[in-house]
């Protein structure tokens, strides 16, 4: 049942227990009811444009000067006739929500004779005789009947400004949910559905953790793009750790809010609410009013819920830009080992993973040490020559050694902490990849593992690959008194130079740099006391043959 018709059915039920005719008008001066129990000279009052009656009632409620119970004379030529009407206001928490209007009646101070002498009209006689005379005792009784109607009516006003609200409420909700929401919308809708505020902000912290004004709404919104907040940054920050709203409320002068009169704002109370959800607690919703030294509770619920789902709304977005984000990382992950499949030799796997390492976690050093102690890196200018040598001889001692089982994946350092990965190849070490990162974090963890996983199986491949080789090719035997002169390293290179492997091609099987190879290999000649391979050939195979 629509709010009107049950206004009209308490009308109704009053008419007969007031004896009076009846009706409801709104603060505007618009019928809310149809007129109940009306006399004929009522109506003809309230039709009458010479009376001029309607307009004068109209006057007196459009301007809500009315807030309690009175008996209002009515006016003919500027002169108090004696007729009166009773307006009695409906109110809510002070506010007028419509008024009670009664017919018209006479006090029994009042002849009906003085009253046609005024109207200068005979037909005046036979009407006057229809209308009601009151006591003053009549008419106070009138007046408490009315205020308990009023207080009856106010029930189904207000049901239906809930109702109004909660239908503005679920629009804004719903308008939460469009994936091209603005917040400067989100932000004049909520300002329009939000009584006695006069100016709306939200504020957030930047990455130096200041809290700087991003949108506003009301007074002199165009003038605050400039607004400073370092004076309420300690309200802010209490609001955030707490994750419920603040006030200050009957402001009668706060240092803490001087700053808003340089923008002729005085407020009387001002609320803070903090927008926070499981990502993010970085932002706050801000209430400024100058009329009310208190917001009424509905309307502080009202923003409670707004700012709950608003910081719904901030982690969907978050949430949908990380995704993307996450997404366009790993199409580079797909699309980069891809790319796997045409690699020549190990170090380029090496510069496609730390190019790689930099897209996944923006200028970060990266560096992949091999067992032999030589290394690829990405940025290691961040370290000095020293640290640099240094981190290298510790992970060499630390997981190359036999020590991986019981390594720390994360370890700090004065420069910093190291995410370490080993690449094991048949149960052995052969690498690590190794990232400084300022935070820890879950993604840069997941990423890494990502990586490694992918330096793991480009590596392998390229020992596979060579171990077949080795075990497909001929080779001749080395004697053991060369193997007893020569260090494990040396014999290694060794085998493969007599397979006819040049010093990269060794390198990569064995996961070492040319460089190194090409000074095992100087050491080799040295104790062999020979100056090239056409002599290590031939020393081998003349010993070989005649032993």
């Amino acid at each position: 049942m629509k709010t009107n018709e049950l206004l009209s059915h308490v009308q109704e039920a009053y008419v007969s227990l007031s004896k009076m005719g009846l009706v409801i008008v709104s603060v505007k001066g618009e019928y809310l009811t149809s007129v109940t129990g009306i006399d004929p000279v009522t109506e003809y009052l309230f039709i009458n444009e010479d009376m001029a009656f309607r307009q004068q009632i109209n006057q007196v409620v459009t301007s809500s000067a009315i807030t309690k119970p009175i008996t209002h004379l009515v006016l003919h030529k500027g002169e108090a006739t004696g007729l009166k009407i009773a307006i009695v206001p409906i109110k809510e928490d002070g506010n007028i929500l419509g008024y009670i209007l009664t017919s018209v009646f006479i006090e029994a101070n009042m002849s009906k004779e003085h009253l046609v002498s005024i109207f200068n009209d005979r037909k005046w006689e036979d009407v006057l005789e229809v209308i009601k005379v009151l006591t003053i005792d009549e008419t106070d009784v009138l007046l408490d009947t009315l205020q308990k109607m009023a207080t009856v009516c106010s029930a189904f006003f207000v049901k239906e400004l809930e109702a109004q609200r909660f239908q503005s409420l679920q629009q804004l909700l719903l308008h939460m949910n469009r994936e091209n929401l603005q917040i400067s919308s989100l932000f004049e809708e909520l300002y329009e559905n939000i009584e006695d505020v006069d100016l709306l902000c939200y504020v957030t912290q930047n990455w130096n953790q200041q809290w700087v004004l991003e949108h506003t709404k009301g007074k002199n919104e165009e003038r605050l793009n400039n607004l400073k907040l370092d004076m309420i940054t300690d309200i802010l920050n209490h609001a955030r750790d707490i994750g419920e709203y603040q006030s200050i409320e009957n402001i009668e002068f706060d240092p803490r809010l001087s700053f808003l009169y340089i923008y002729e704002i005085k407020p009387k109370s001002v609320y803070f609410f903090p927008v926070k959800n499981e990502l993010d607690s970085r932002g706050a919703i801000i209430l400024i009013s100058e009329q009310k030294g208190k917001i009424s509770s509905k309307n502080l619920q009202t923003i409670d819920v707004i700012r709950g789902m608003f910081a719904v709304y901030q982690a969907k977005r978050q949430l949908k830009l990380q995704g993307f984000h996450h997404l366009t990382k790993l199409s580079r992950v797909i699309d980069m080992s891809k790319l796997m499949i045409d690699l020549k030799c190990v170090k380029e796997l090496l510069f496609m993973i730390l190019d790689m390492t930099d897209h996944l976690i923006k200028g970060s050093l990266a560096i992949v040490v091999l067992r032999d102690e030589t290394y690829e890196s990405l940025y290691g200018d961040q370290l000095t020559k020293n640290q640099l040598e240094g981190y290298i001889k510790d992970v060499s001692n630390s997981l190359f050694q036999g020590q991986s089982e019981t390594h720390n994946r994360i370890r700090n350092f004065s420069f910093g902490s190291m995410i370490e990965c080993p690449i094991i190849i048949d149960q052995q070490v052969e690498a690590v990849l190794c990232v400084k990162v300022e935070n820890v974090t879950n993604e840069e963890e997941v990423y890494l593992e990502i990586l490694s996983n992918l330096l793991n199986i480009g590596m392998a491949k390229f020992y596979e690959s060579n171990k077949e080789q080795a075990e497909n090719g001929q080779s001749l035997h080395v004697p053991e008194s060369i193997k007893s002169l020569l260090t494990n390293r040396e014999n290694e290179i060794l085998q493969w130079m007599l397979k006819g492997y040049n010093n990269q091609e060794i390198a990569d099987v064995l996961f070492i740099s040319a460089h190194t190879v090409k000074n095992h290999i100087s050491n080799i000649f040295q104790k062999l006391n020979i100056t090239d391979r056409r002599q290590l050939f031939s020393t081998i195979y003349q010993l070989q043959f005649y032993t």
